[in-house]
Parts: C-alpha cells; structure tokens; sequence
C-alpha cells in the first residue's frame, strides 16, 4: 500500500522559470543582459533550493553523504510503495517490475479494440530531441553524414518503431530545426535533462543529449 501523499508547500508547488535570470560575472558588472550559462545557472540554482524542501518534506539531511539514494528511495516509497528499508533484493526486483509496467508496452495489456498506431507524433521539444540525439549518437558511431542517417532512420534495425511514420526528407528537416532550437534554453534543458545540471554548471551537451534521448542501438 503506498504512503499518504504528504502536502506539497512552498517551491514544491512553484514551477521552476527562465524567467528573472541575473547575469553573473562581468555580464553583470557592465549591465549586460544574462546569457545561457547565467539562464542555467539560474535553473540549477532553483533545481538545487527544491530539493532542499524535498528533504524537509521526507525528513532527510541534504548534507547527508548518500542523500541523492536517500531521495531516490523516499520517492519511489511515495509513488509506487516500495518501503525504503526493504531487503535489497526484494527492493529492486519490485522497482524494476513498476518501471516495466511503467515503460515496457510488452509489460502492458492492450484495451480490446483499441489501434494499434495512431498518426505520427508531432514534432514536440521531446520528439526534436529524441530525434537530435539518434542522429549524433549514429553519426558518433558510423561517421555517416546526417542526410545519409536521416534516408536511413524509417528503415534502420531498432529504429523503425520511432521513426518508421517519417520520410528521410521530414527527419532531415525536423534535425534541422532541432540543431536551431539549441538556442532556445527550454529547449536546452529538454535536450540535456536536469541531470546535467545537477553535475556540472552548464550542459553537457551531444553526450548528455544522447545519453537522454538516444535509442543507442
């Protein structure tokens, strides 16, 4: 049985905004508008106060030396009922069934009558990057070139499930878009995920990309 879900105060309930970023450094010495680094740096400083309340919300010491398995565990005690303090064995073997059910169709059952594809996805911020980041990790693996990965995409082995809906021509275009919209701090942030943030005061870039997003076959 999961825990009563404990009430949620604070920044908990505040999303996190680009918005009001401080330029930093000499940017801000000569009253210069913040630039990515600051917008991110802004994020992560945000990202980081959060946590904190999250500690306090589930009793855990931020300064604790393995808090980041402390707040692992204390969420997924909340949200699939998993106790903390279970045997090793017992907790992942439970953690890894929820996260099958969670994101392996196979795990899943099919409602009678229901289709099997839909149209394909639109282009989303998740879509661009999923896309961005199997026509790195490719070209990082084959050294093919991105028109050449992006013919192949529909057809390739592993891949045609995500991209089998898309012609050679739209994916080259879509990576086009995507390579543009790294501009685009949100997008950044989907692109690299938290985690970068998290370890590093910027993103890490293609390889947090593909790390993220790559299907990696």
């Amino acid at each position: 049985m999961r825990a009563k879900k404990p009430r949620l105060t604070g920044l908990l309930l505040q999303r996190r905004e680009v918005a009001g970023a401080p330029a930093r450094g000499l940017r801000a010495a000569l009253a210069l508008p913040p630039d990515q680094s600051d917008y991110f740096a802004h994020l992560r400083q945000q990202l980081l106060a959060r946590f904190v309340e999250l500690d306090k919300l589930f009793g855990l010491a931020s300064d604790s030396a393995d808090i980041w398995q402390q707040r692992a565990k204390a969420l997924v005690e909340h949200e699939f009922g998993i106790p903390s303090k279970a045997a090793a064995t017992d907790w992942w073997s439970l953690l890894a069934y929820q996260l099958a059910l969670q994101f392996a169709p196979g795990f899943s059952l099919r409602p009678i009558g229901k289709k099997k594809h839909g149209a394909p996805p639109k282009w989303t911020n998740e879509r661009l990057a999923q896309l961005f980041a199997d026509v790195e990790f490719l070209h990082k693996k084959t050294g093919m070139k991105v028109r050449r990965i992006c013919v192949s995409l529909p057809q390739r082995e592993g891949y045609r499930k995500r991209w089998g809906h898309y012609s050679g021509d739209n994916l080259r275009k879509a990576y086009a878009r995507a390579k543009k919209r790294r501009q685009d701090p949100m997008f950044e942030l989907e692109l690299c995920g938290t985690d970068a943030m998290i370890r590093t005061n910027g993103m890490n870039g293609i390889e947090a990309a593909i790390k993220r997003h790559a299907l990696r076959v």
